[in-house]
């Protein structure tokens, strides 16, 4: 049985990006201190980035051919016991997309961008941003 001993929150000054402080008093009296954040010391890591030339579509009708940047960043949260011990562990994924050509849809449509090697990437396109609906998939 854990119980909380403190939870800080704050957000950086320069990122924006919000960190989570949590410690725990176990009954065995060991201490646990994580964070989970975005940026800072565990920094996210690029895992994959893939550029090309795909195809835009709302359903299955073609929207435009495009030029293409997908960048996966894989964040991670840190743990130190009280024996010193740390460890670092995979979180979340965040998906960045960069099209070479301005892309207009509706506010609610969800247009899909296929890959050159075959997976799929579902956005919002809205003023000419761009905004990733989740991550990469294959059906």
């Amino acid at each position: 049985m854990a119980r909380f001993l403190s939870i800080n929150s704050r957000v950086s000054p320069t990122s924006g990006i919000r960190y989570r402080n949590l410690i725990l008093v176990l009954d065995s009296c060991l201490c646990v201190q994580s964070t989970l954040t975005g940026m800072g010391d565990s920094a996210p890591t690029i895992i994959e980035r893939v550029a090309g030339h795909g195809n835009v579509c709302l359903g299955e009708r073609l929207i435009k051919a495009v030029r293409y940047t997908v960048t996966v960043h894989q964040n991670y949260g840190e743990s130190q016991f009280i024996s010193g011990e740390e460890i670092r562990y995979p979180t979340f994924q965040n998906t960045k997309l960069v099209v070479g050509e301005r892309i207009e849809a509706g506010f609610d449509e969800v247009l899909t961008l296929h890959l050159a090697d075959g997976r799929k990437l579902d956005f919002y396109a809205i003023r000419g941003e761009v905004a990733p609906r989740g991550g990469l998939y294959r059906d």
